[in-house]
This record gives C-alpha cells, structure tokens and sequence, in this order.
C-alpha cells in the first residue's frame, strides 16, 4: 500500500483574471455559433500576467488518459506564456462548499456542479469546453476522448493569446464540438472485407481475452460489429479470423514459429483469411491492437494483401555500467489487490508481468527487492522467469514467496546462474499478526550471495516493506536490530537493505537508520558522486511517472566501503506495470 496514490502536482503560477464573461460575442450584438464558431478575442478574456493565480482542477483518482491530457495542457501554457499553472484535485471535505468566486479550468469529469451540468448534454465522442461562471469546464463523457478536447483548447483558446504590457489574454468562448458519425469503412484482407471476420484469442494462456476484447471495441469504433471467441471453443473452419496470441490455429504455430516475438516487441501479420497479432505477451499485443487502431484502422480504405504491416520494438536494454561488481534493483510491483482498476486505469497482471519480465530482462539485476507479490503475482511470475531461462539464458531464483503456509507480498529475486545462496533468513515485524490476515506483508527478509566466477567475495541483500505512522518506528528499529545483528554474523560482509519504506529521503526515518546502522543511501551516494541519471521518484500512478520533485520512497541503503557507478530511476515502457518504478544501482566494492 502506498503513501499516496492519487495526483499530487503543485507548480505555483502568477496570474490577474480581467473583464467579466459571456457565452456570446460582445461586439455588434451578434450571436456565436458555439458548435462551429472558434473563440474569439471580443469574448471575454482571463490575463497572465503577475499579481494573481488559477488552478486546474481535475478528479482525485485521474486516468492516465486524464493524466496525458493535463500535462499536454500545463506543457502547452508553459511553453507560450513561461507560466504553468497550480493544480489540485476536486476532493472537498464531507459538508464543505465549494468556492465559486476562484477561477479555475475544471479538466476531465470533475465533481463539480458546473462539470456535470455540462456532461447532461454531451453524447458519447463529443467534448465541450465552456465557461460557466468563472469555471471553465473541458470535459468529455469518456476520458479517453479528452485528448481531443484538450488539443482544441491549445489551438483555439491558447494560440489566441496576445501579449500587451506584459500580460496575456485567454480566450475563454465556450465549444460543443459535433455529435460523431460512425460510418463503416471499406477495409478488405486478400479481399474479405473485415466486417466478415471474428477475433479467436489464445485461451492456454491469461491475458488475451482482454487484448481481443479491446480490438473489437477498436473495430466497433469503424463500424465493424464481430464476435469473440476463444480458440478452444472454435474450430478452424476456414473462416475469416483475427488471431490473437498464440492460439492453435495453424497460421499461430507457423507465425510464432518462424519469427518469435521477444519479450515487449509484437508483429502484425497476414496471411490468407488470418490476421494475425503477435506479441512477447498479453501486455505488448494490446500495443500492437494501439497501432492498429491508428494505422489499420485508421486509413482510409485501406486493402491489405499477404505479408506484415506492423513490427514494432518496445523492448530496451541497460547495460551495466563498466567495472560494476554486483547491480542491485529494488522494485513495487503493485499488488493485484490494491490495483483498483475502477478507480484508475491498472492493467491486469496477466499484462503487467510481461512489463516486470522485460525490466528483468533488460537490466539483468543480480539481486531485486520486490514489494507487493500478492497470490496474482505468485501464480503470473513463475512462467516468465521459466522464459527469461529457457529463451535468454538468465535464471533467477526466487525467494519467500511463502512463509508460515502464507503469501508473502515481500520477496527476493537473485541470480542463481551467477551466484549460490550461503544464507537466508525472513521474519515478520513484530506488530504484524500473522493469524489476522491470509498473506505477510509487514516484513524484513534478507538472503546471503557469494559469486560462483570469484568464489570468497560476497554481499548480503535484505528487502522490507515498511509501514505507516505508529507502525514506521517499530520498522525503523527492528530493521536497525536486523542489520546490525547481520554486521555481527557476518563481519566484512557488506549489506544492501533496500525496499519500500514509504518514508522519502527527507524524514527522520530515512536518516536514523542510516545513522544507527553505519549505511549510505545508493542514491544519495551517486548524486554526491555525480552518478545518478535522473530527477524522478518514480510513478505517482501507473502510466503517469513523477519526471518532476525527485521525492522517493524506494530505497537501496549499504553498509560498508562502496561506490555507485550509475543510479537509475527506469522509466519507458515499465511505467505501465506499477505505481512505483524500479530503481538499481550499479555499486562498486
């Protein structure tokens, strides 16, 4: 569980509101057509200037489309008048009244009134930015169309700024944009118009369903009604099919066949009267089904013979620092039960497994601290690190994901084809009931290495997920009793304590610890030594990294005499498989 799951951006501005409002065109009297009509600089206008502020308001559990939309926005106000505005959610406290005299722009579906009233009149597809007061709403019915809603507002309401005695004037017309028109389009494979087809998932595997039910959601946006089945429960007729995954149709096993997918790359392929989707997993075919949606779908008409339309690469390597002695990953995973996927947009662990696999892959850590394996993870991991083995040549053991006949949310991944485990040891914190719940969260773990290339050198790795307020201090001072009895058992050996401590480099915890146990921070160590590559702490959300503040809860400390040769915050594609990115560090003895 983490300290804070909802959008938290603060970026003061300043700025003077002018001019009182009108839904119309002042001068002349006239009328303004809000459907077709773009604002104009005769409607009223609010000013950037200096001397005053506004905020743009969105939901307290935002969707990543929400979240794509309003950086667009405060980068596009930024980059045209060198001021971004304050942010916040829409969260009141229970009897409070909201402020109506404050100029706010109320983006995506907000609980305020003036959101709704605007929402009661817009039909699915459409958007609508209108002033209300002094609220100016920008919202759609689903907030995968903000995007649109949100571009328009850049160019017609943004671009109209004029700079006068330093100030800025925004337009602030209101727009309806039309009801869309669904009208069926003529796309044809080796002759068969799609409208024929049906969509046949891969069934032996978990994660296809969702990817087939998208693209028939995509093909129903063009017009195109078909029916899903599972491979399994359809045979092979000859019919028209998309295929997606590897299912155990005949073009499947020769497709997968001849050209595998790596793990995060997916291909398109036709081939007869199949369509073919492959992906290195559930998470990488529903980015392929994406492109489709733009690029098969999307074209005008389009006609598609034999051959392959889309081969894309989402996969990345990080190669390890030169003259590293041992790359050390601490990473949050999510829990598949604290995902709500009703609240935000999460993707099932079926997808998100593929994502951890390819951070694995790509970063080739010698020892990971994870976080929040619950029973989704404990049965999803265990085939794709059988595939990082059997298809690349890395094998990672993994370590107490059970304990006391229990789930353990708190694990260890090392590598077993690089080292042996001397030592290991686990156990909860003490005010952790282990009768009360079905799995062990509260806990310190910690497993001892030795290199099998050298033979004597060593290190410890311990991982922990510690709790919050009253809890945090019996964590801080167990995990202090933990290190130092470790320090005593082993002398020499260093020893890398690392995890999700929900306490940020800047607390009383964060320092005590360090101070108690004779530790370094990795992070702290490498900006000091001008070795750290990036400014984030991470995911705020799944989808939406932190690029901005530098706060972080996920720590690597270490005990003993060593240096960071690179600290890394990784982002890319691995945004999407939790609300916390894995960070490593590449330490030197």
């Amino acid at each position: 569980m983490k300290s804070s799951r909802f959008l938290r951006i603060v970026a003061s501005v300043l700025i003077i509101f002018t001019i009182a409002f009108s839904l119309y065109s002042c001068n002349g009297g006239g009328s303004k057509n809000p459907i077709t009509d773009p604002p104009s600089k005769e409607n009223t206008e609010w000013s950037i200037g200096s001397s005053a502020s506004f905020a743009v308001v969105t939901p307290k559990t935002p969707t990543s489309a929400l979240s794509a939309s309003l950086d667009a926005l405060l980068s596009a106000f930024r980059n045209k008048t060198g001021v971004r505005p304050e942010t916040k959610t829409d969260e009141i406290k229970r009897g409070a009244i909201r402020d109506n005299t404050t100029y706010e722009i109320l983006l995506g579906r907000t609980s305020y009134d003036q959101t709704a009233e605007v929402l009661s009149n817009l039909t699915e597809g459409q958007f609508a930015i209108v002033l209300s007061g002094r609220k100016l709403v920008i919202t759609t019915p689903k907030d995968v169309d903000l995007s649109a809603a949100v571009d328009y507002f850049i160019e017609n309401y943004i671009n109209v700024m004029e700079q006068s005695n330093g100030v800025y004037l925004l337009s602030t017309g209101s727009y309806i944009s039309p009801t869309p028109e669904i009208v069926e389009k003529e796309i044809t494979v080796n002759g068969v118009n799609i409208g024929n087809f049906d969509i046949v998932y891969e069934s032996s595997r978990k994660g296809y369903r969702e990817v087939a039910e998208y693209l028939q959601t995509v093909m129903k946006e063009s017009g195109f009604t078909v029916s899903v089945y599972r491979d399994i429960d359809r045979a092979d007729s000859g019919t028209p099919e998309f295929l997606v995954g590897k299912t155990n149709r005949a073009v499947s096993a020769q497709m997968y066949g001849s050209m595998p997918p790596d793990i995060l790359t997916y291909r398109l392929g036709v081939q007869g009267n199949k369509v073919q989707i492959m992906g290195g997993g559930p998470f990488s075919a529903h980015q392929c089904v994406g492109q489709m949606r733009m690029r098969f779908f999307g074209a005008n008409d389009p006609t598609y013979t034999n051959g392959t339309y889309l081969e894309t690469d989402n996969s990345f390597s990080i190669g390890i620092t030169e003259g590293t002695d041992v790359r050390l990953m601490t990473y949050n995973i999510l829990a598949d039960r604290w995902a709500y996927p009703e609240e935000r947009e999460v993707l099932p662990v079926s997808h998100r497994a593929e994502i951890i696999a390819g951070v694995l892959l790509a970063c080739k850590p010698d020892a990971v601290g994870l976080q929040e394996t619950d029973q989704a993870w404990i049965d999803a991991l265990p085939a794709w690190l059988e595939l990082l083995k059997t298809q690349y040549g890395i094998e990672y053991e993994w370590k107490f994901y059970n304990y006391l006949n229990k789930q353990t949310l708190t694990t260890i991944l090392y590598r077993s084809d690089k080292y042996d485990l001397i030592d290991s040891g686990i156990e909860n914190f003490s005010y952790w009931d282990n009768s009360a719940y079905v799995y062990n969260l509260r806990l310190i773990e910690w497993v001892n290495l030795r290199e099998k290339a050298d033979g004597t050198r060593s290190f410890i790795l311990a991982n922990t997920h510690w709790g919050f307020d009253e809890e945090t201090e019996i964590c801080l001072n167990e995990s202090i009793s933990r290190i130092n009895a470790l320090k005593e058992q082993y002398p020499g050996v260093r020893i890398f304590f690392c995890g999700d401590f929900n306490s940020n480099q800047t607390s009383e915890p964060f320092f005590t610890y360090q101070t108690e146990t004779g530790s370094r921070d990795a992070c702290t160590v490498a900006i000091e030594a001008g070795t750290r590559v990036n400014d984030t702490g991470g995911n705020r959300d799944p989808g939406k990294p932190r690029y901005e503040g530098g706060s972080y809860i996920d720590h690597i400390f270490g005990t003993g005499t060593w240096s960071v040769l690179r600290y890394e915050t990784v982002l890319g594609i691995s945004i999407y498989g939790s609300d916390h990115s894995p960070h490593y560090a590449d330490i030197k003895f």
